[in-house]
């Protein structure tokens, strides 16, 4: 049992970019541009955020830009943590527009989005899978405290 977990969450780990994107339902907008609005724009993503609610969080929530906002993402999913953190606010801090201050470098999630991965919502794809990584993670481990060691 102990040896297909870690099997089954190295596999799930690795091959993270070819999970099934968890289902997305959003509180505003879609995975369709409204009409006028290139894919390009409508999927360009400066800086994803929880909305807040008298200075509280919303983690069901992100925005991801003006026009996209995602919403019923189970709260449990930031429970699976990469390196002391959770592996979605991974995602929401680098799938974006950041300046280095030091060198001023541009670090753009969108050019990589459109011209390595040739898909402008790419960044929007990865969080739906970084989701699904975590719930899947989570119930994996979460199998495993029944297991009794003697």
């Amino acid at each position: 049992m102990l040896s297909n977990a870690g099997r089954n969450l190295g596999e799930l780990h690795v091959h993270y970019e070819e999970v099934d994107p968890w289902t997305v339902n959003f509180e505003k907008g879609g995975w369709d541009p409204d009409e006028g609005i290139s894919h390009e724009k409508w999927f360009r993503v400066e800086k994803m955020k929880h909305p807040r609610k008298a200075k509280v969080k919303n983690l069901s929530q992100i925005v991801y830009n003006d026009y996209i906002t995602v919403k019923d993402i189970p709260v449990e999913a930031y429970d699976y943590m990469v390196n002391g953190k959770s592996a979605i606010v991974w995602v929401m801090e680098r799938q974006g527009v950041r300046i280095d201050k030091k060198s001023q470098i541009v670090n753009d999630a969108n050019r990589f989005a459109i011209e390595t991965m040739k898909d402008p919502a790419y960044p929007l794809r990865l969080l739906a899978k970084v989701i699904t990584v975590s719930m899947e993670t989570i119930k994996i481990v979460d199998g495993l405290r029944d297991i009794e060691f003697s």
